[in-house]
């Protein structure tokens, strides 16, 4: 039997079946833009400690 259309195809496919095809259709999408990593630096922890704390005081 082969399925026609798209009420066909849903009508055939499990929740595991639509979980493992989700990536195929949304991997075009990024919502949260670009990040660059730059692997040979590092974060200024201590600095943002300071500013953590100042922010909890209302300075």
């Amino acid at each position: 039997m082969r399925p026609t259309g798209r009420r066909g195809w849903r009508s055939r496919l499990t929740d595991a079946g639509r979980r493992a095809l989700s990536p195929l259709f949304w991997t075009h999408v990024n919502p949260h833009g670009r990040f660059e990593l730059d692997m040979n630096s590092h974060l200024d922890l201590a600095a943002a400690a300071v500013m953590g704390s100042a922010s909890r005081t209302g300075a």
